[in-house]
């Protein structure tokens, strides 16, 4: 893995192969981590809210419950939260809702169907490096 990569209140290790860049979609800043082949990607978005991560995570964890979704708790290196698996026609992903120390942190995966688990230890690598660093600066 090379080195951690630090963005509004948070870093990550990227895995081996996969780079990042800063994305900016309608004044939502994220940053997009994808292999060097392009075919996939994860984007981690940090979240500005009235309310704190923790709740904010609970509200959206009751959401995907209410639409009948399959959610699941999980732990991303100092983050927590859940991960909702879905599917839309040839489209595979996950998306996450995740906290740390009041922030939170919105992450998706998605790609192709026929490229479905081949990323899942880089994804999960990726994940497990989070931290929370209130100091660190856009980069």
């Amino acid at each position: 893995m090379s080195d951690r990569f630090r963005y509004s209140y948070f870093s990550v290790v990227f895995a081996n192969g996969w780079d990042a860049r800063i994305r900016d979609p309608e004044g939502y800043p994220s940053i997009a981590i994808a292999p060097f082949d392009n075919d996939v990607q994860l984007c981690l978005s940090p979240k500005t809210l009235a309310l704190d991560g923790q709740h904010w995570v609970q509200h959206i964890a009751d959401l995907n419950r209410k639409n009948r979704r399959v959610v699941f708790p999980v732990e991303c290196g100092e983050f927590s939260g859940y991960v909702v698996p879905w599917k839309i026609r040839n489209l595979w992903g996950q998306s996450w809702a995740l906290h740390s120390r009041g922030a939170a942190i919105e992450a998706m995966y998605h790609c192709e169907e026929e490229l479905r688990g081949r990323d899942d230890y880089a994804v999960s690598d990726i994940l497990a490096s989070l931290r929370y660093e209130p100091e660190a600066c856009d980069s």
